[in-house]
């Protein structure tokens, strides 16, 4: 955003009288030195031009300069009147604070240090905690926690119960950052305590909210909502609409989390137009980023990215370099998952390097997991470990516990991709621990997952029941309901690899209940489609077909509305081809033929070419059921065509796996029909392979 010279500082008349300073008296100022320091003032107020490429410090420079020669004077409260001067930016916030939302940090410090220790104690404790503040920001909280108790005492020695609260409050605050949730649980109580006592609405109001935030962090959603609905009800009865707006934002975002996506995005449209009706700019976009988020879970990526999209544009031009930051993280999460994973590394590498530029040490590990992650998705697996790695050393360096459990967690992964499942382990196991001891149940639930996951890959079913059913436990512990569906669902998964059909579908459809509560449509697709194929294992054809047909009837729904066309596409696909080998086996051909002729319509489109010969095979055979020999016999034909394309100007060793059993799988076809050309070609392929 330009900044024009005369909108981003008051007019120098204004800021000269405030201080009392009269330029055409300064001639009089003895001795020199003192006068050289007035006019060197009056120059910057009155004088500076700030350059054409400048930054956004720039734009304030005359006041900082004019900051540091009041200090040189010893004129203490003059130089107070600077930092607590309102500059006209569009969050309109005082000069010291101003700087935070620029991310400047080391600059917001030196002026508290400047000043301390030259007013009044009650100004020192607020100088004390702004320090903190500083150095939280900067991802130093075991520095901010010694000058938030350094404010703590102080307050408590001029008996300033207020500043009492608020030293609690960034205590609370502090010991968050660093997951150490009961040492935050307890100062936030003893800040609610206090506006309890006094009868402190706002204060009261606040504190609920810091709790309510531990709350969520530790995955204890339920409570979360009470204290977030208790602040709500404070915010309505004080007519405070930011309150109110803030309330509901965090009410959507915690319904997100256990899948409530109609009344998440319920909340946070309330929650916008608050925001816009009292002209919030920052609240407003973090509220666009949170319907974003909305819309990203609801695998709606163009709708996330719209909306990520206007996050931003108003993040840059409010300057909040913090909330931009967020954003671009988001913005690179969809790409992921859109498999654009160049962009996505573009977006979080720009995250990077603002999360660098401001010393934001928490925003930097964050990011280096991202990039490792995007890297991951590349299949650049040591790329990935060296981000990780560099994330899991920032995390251990600042003592965030909770950021350490995360890089330990990303590391796991990519070492299971790497097939080595004992490091991956390892590393889970040391994410379970810490998450454990920070008292994180959704920590401790992503660690159950990965762990039952790993234990399932590596073909040790009995442990990985044994993590799924601990994913189950507190997933109901702690209200997560998309949890409770996606855990039963994988131990259902278990069950049917354990070729326990009759399990593996009780799990399943408890699994399909919730989904169906909560609006889940892309699991209950998929759920659906599970149930359908372990009756077909148990040769209850027509309770299968139920199945499948709901699902397709769900998949032709969502086809016009998602995304993933392709992923939509794979699953009518497998739909069709199902109904199709369902109604065979049930001999009621034509219905098999008009599922077939549909799924081999989708292959054709989608360029599965393996997929359309087995489409073509399956119409052979069911028009030969159906005594048809001629379509029967070009059906078949049909196939083996793809067979010979398939082994044409090709070498060997190229073939892929599932080329292979398609080969096997055509070879008798060949014999039936004395096609020995086909077989031949065949045949001499098959025995390069051994088989």
């Amino acid at each position: 955003m330009k900044i024009e010279e005369e909108s981003i500082i008051p007019p120098s008349d204004f800021i000269l009288n405030e201080l009392d300073i009269n330029p055409s008296t300064i001639k009089s100022i003895k001795p020199r030195s003192k006068r050289t320091q007035y006019r060197a003032i009056v120059n910057w107020i009155t004088k500076y031009k700030f350059p054409s490429n400048a930054t956004n410090i720039d734009y304030v420079k005359g006041l900082l300069e004019a900051f540091y020669h009041l200090c040189e004077l010893g004129a203490w409260e003059e130089s107070q009147k600077i930092i607590l001067t309102y500059i006209n930016t569009p969050n309109q916030e005082k000069l010291h604070n101003q700087l935070c939302y620029w991310g400047y940090y080391h600059e917001q410090s030196e002026l508290y240090k400047k000043l301390l220790g030259r007013l009044n104690l009650s100004f020192d404790a607020f100088l004390l905690n702004n320090l903190g503040m500083t150095f939280s920001a900067l991802g130093e909280q075991n520095q901010a926690i010694e000058y938030y108790q350094q404010s703590l005492d102080l307050v408590r020695k001029i008996e300033d119960s207020q500043g009492e609260i608020d030293a609690l409050g960034s205590l609370g605050i502090a010991y968050y950052f660093l997951s150490e949730y009961s040492q935050a649980i307890k100062h936030y109580q003893q800040s609610l305590a206090i506006a309890y006592k006094l009868n402190d609405c706002r204060a009261e109001g606040k504190s609920l909210s810091n709790l309510a935030t531990v709350y969520v962090a530790q995955g204890n959603y339920i409570k979360a909502l009470e204290y977030y609905e208790k602040r709500f009800v404070i915010a309505q009865k004080t007519s405070d609409r930011y309150g109110e707006g803030a309330s509901l934002g965090n009410l959507g975002s915690v319904h997100l989390l256990l899948g409530n996506h109609h009344r998440a995005m319920e909340y946070q449209q309330q929650s916008l137009e608050i925001a816009r009706e009292i002209q919030d700019r920052r609240w407003e976009a973090q509220t666009l980023g949170n319907l974003g988020n909305i819309y990203f879970r609801q695998n709606k990526y163009t709708q996330a990215i719209e909306y990520y999209q206007q996050d931003l544009l108003i993040t840059k031009e409010i300057e909040d370099r913090y909330g931009e930051s967020q954003c671009l993280g988001n913005l690179g999460s969809v790409y992921l998952v859109l498999g654009n994973y160049h962009q996505a590394i573009e977006y979080h590498q720009q995250r990077l390097n603002i999360a660098r530029s401001l010393g934001d040490l928490n925003g930097e590990g964050s990011s280096l997991t991202n990039v490792g992650n995007a890297y991951f998705s590349l299949g650049n697996y040591a790329q990935a470990i060296n981000y990780q790695k560099q994330s899991l050393a920032i995390a251990r360096r600042i003592g965030d516990r909770k950021g350490e459990g995360t890089a330990l967690c990303s590391l796991g992964v990519t070492c299971k991709a790497l097939g080595n499942y004992e490091r991956a382990i390892d590393y889970y196991q040391k994410s379970l621990v810490i998450n454990q001891e920070i008292g994180d149940i959704y920590g401790e639930v992503k660690c159950f997952t990965n762990l039952g996951n790993v234990y399932f890959d590596a073909g040790d079913h009995e442990q990985a029941l044994r993590c799924y059913q601990q994913w189950l436990k507190l997933s109901r512990e702690i209200g997560d309901r998309d949890g409770e569906s996606r855990a039963l669902e994988n131990l259902g998964s278990v069950y049917y690899n354990l070729s326990d059909y009759r399990q593996a579908i009780n799990y399943c459809e408890q699994s399909l209940v919730i989904v169906k509560e909560i609006g889940n449509r892309n699991a209950e697709i998929r759920i659906l489609l599970g149930l359908g194929s372990f009756y077909y294992y148990l040769e209850e054809y027509a309770q299968g077909i139920n199945y499948y047909e709901e699902a397709l009837v769900m998949i032709r729904a969502s086809n016009a509305q998602s995304d993933s066309h392709k992923e939509t596409s794979s699953e009518e696909a497998e739909a069709l081809e199902y109904l199709g080998v369902g109604y065979g086996n049930l001999k009621q051909y034509s219905q098999a033929i008009n599922y077939f002729e549909q799924y081999l319509k989708i292959v054709r489109e989608i360029g599965d070419y393996i997929a359309e010969g087995i489409a073509l095979q399956n119409l052979s055979f069911a028009y030969s059921f159906l005594g048809d020999e001629d379509k029967s016999y070009d059906y078949l034909q049909q196939s083996l065509i793809i067979a010979v394309k398939m082994c044409d100007n090709r070498p060997v060793k190229e073939m892929e796996s599932d080329e292979l059993e398609y080969l096997i799988r055509v070879l008798p076809l060949c014999r039936e029909i004395g096609d020995s050309e086909t077989e031949s070609i065949i045949t001499s392929i098959l025995n390069e392979y051994s088989l």
